[in-house]
């Protein structure tokens, strides 16, 4: 069953496949970039977990999309900046949106005030999306920048978080608990 839940540090291999799995294309939307199997490994062993946040979008137990925000520091940061890739069987279908949305909301929630969104100039889906946010688009030569000013957190973003994680985890350990045992 599909689910959207929050990241933890255990989700690191998700992760990792996740950004593996990605077509060359879709790593340069990304990574703004062609990178290679070695660079995304790097990469991910060098998050700071206490200074992200990612939410995954999960089918049948494996992480097809995430949103990944990044601030500037680990305690009431201010500024974020926002990431978010799916793999191209999920594109099309709301996840890049639902998923942003989500972030939105923890980013809100963290106090974070100006959350950037960087992507191609070709990356017309996350245009779309960025369009929907109310940012300001700036173009400059190969790259789009969307500055979203952030309303505060109030007790419905609060509550909206705490929902969605509480549904995320239960759909999470449903899964597992259903998942067929593996064959020795």
């Amino acid at each position: 069953m599909p689910c959207y839940r929050k990241l933890l540090p255990a989700d690191l291999f998700q992760l990792t496949r996740h950004l593996l799995a990605l077509v060359s294309d879709e790593r340069r939307m990304r990574f703004h970039g062609s990178v290679g199997d070695l660079a995304i490994e790097r990469y991910c062993r060098r998050i700071d977990w206490f200074r992200s946040v990612a939410v995954g979008y999960f089918v049948d137990g494996r992480l097809r999309g995430v949103a990944q925000l990044s601030f500037e520091r680990a305690l009431y940061p201010r500024d974020g900046e926002l990431a978010v890739t799916v793999e191209t069987p999920w594109q099309g279908r709301g996840v890049g949106s639902q998923l942003v949305r989500r972030a939105v909301t923890v980013a809100r929630n963290r106090g974070v005030r100006h959350l950037s969104m960087l992507c191609l100039v070709e990356n017309r889906r996350m245009r779309r999306i960025a369009a929907t946010l109310e940012g300001a688009l700036q173009f400059d030569g190969t790259t789009v920048e969307a500055d979203l000013g952030l309303a505060r957190a109030t007790p419905w973003t609060w509550l909206e978080e705490l929902v969605h994680d509480g549904a995320g985890n239960l759909t999470a350990a449903a899964d597992s608990l259903l998942a067929p045992a593996p064959e020795a």
